[in-house]
């Protein structure tokens, strides 16, 4: 059988990466992390709120004196990476439009739950069960949580699940995007000069953290 140093990919590079699957909303005792510009965050969330509803449950939290956390919040954070559930709405590059399979109407892209810190140091913590990060699952409902922790086989299985999920979802969202989508061929958003490389460079721009992240800041 496979040792676990077959399975396993190196180098553990990061020092301070985190890989989050969040709920829709998060709970003000998570939210309050958001801020940071420290370590790199990969979010994936099952849908994106409209602005107006985001703005209302900002408004209703406030009045009530509490926090209220959501895609935009994390959004506006640079050193953010996130994703949300969706499908290819307008035909790009010769992509054919997705639709849902209508199994569900309740959660309909996402419904694992879980949290990867220091994804890929020697001692990695998992945190999965059935809350979903919002306010009420971590501080009112009946939930169970498991935390794992110094499980590198572990998190690697989780991570690996997280990133596949991630990359299918931020493809679409990218697909979306008015900026990126419209009558254009693929070969438009290339890049034929060493120019590309410049941001992965760049200590102050995002890029540079993920390849430092999966690769080698020398």
């Amino acid at each position: 059988p496979p040792t676990t140093e077959v399975i396993r990919r190196s180098p553990r590079i990061a020092k301070q990466n985190n890989r989050v699957r969040f709920a829709l909303s998060i709970g003000s005792s998570i939210g309050r992390g958001k801020s940071s510009e420290t370590c790199l965050r990969y979010l994936l969330f099952d849908s994106k709120p409209s602005q107006s509803h985001s703005a209302k449950s900002h408004d209703r939290a406030a009045m009530k004196g509490a926090d209220y956390t959501d895609y935009y919040d994390f959004k506006s954070i640079k050193s953010n990476r996130i994703a949300f559930g969706a499908t290819i709405q307008n035909a790009m590059s010769g992509r054919a439009q997705e639709s849902l399979t209508g199994l569900t109407n309740w959660v309909p892209f996402i419904h694992t739950k879980y949290m990867i810190i220091d994804a890929l140091t020697e001692n990695p913590t998992i945190i999965t069960g059935s809350a979903n990060f919002s306010e009420a699952s971590t501080t009112r409902n009946d939930e169970n949580m498991l935390i794992i922790q110094g499980d590198t086989l572990v998190a690697d299985i989780y991570f690996t699940e997280f990133m596949r999920l991630f990359e299918h979802y931020y493809f679409r969202d990218r697909c979306n995007d008015p900026k990126f989508n419209g009558n254009r061929s693929s070969e438009d958003d290339l890049v034929l000069n060493e120019t590309w490389v410049y941001p992965y460079y760049d200590p102050s721009n995002q890029l540079f953290r993920e390849r430092c992240l999966f690769g080698s800041c020398v």
